[in-house]
């Protein structure tokens, strides 16, 4: 993952928006391993 450096401080909104985004991506990501471990389980069984 590609990390952003900034040379200024967040204002309180904008930390709190990338906080929920933070949040969702979490929440998300055992779904998004678990789809693209069946996807190429699936692919190796094809072959």
């Amino acid at each position: 993952m590609k990390r952003i450096i900034r040379k200024k401080q967040l204002s309180p909104k904008e930390a709190q928006k990338y906080n929920v985004i933070r949040e969702n991506i979490a929440k998300e990501l055992p779904e998004l391993i678990e789809r693209h471990q069946n996807k190429k389980e699936q692919k190796n069984a094809i072959r």
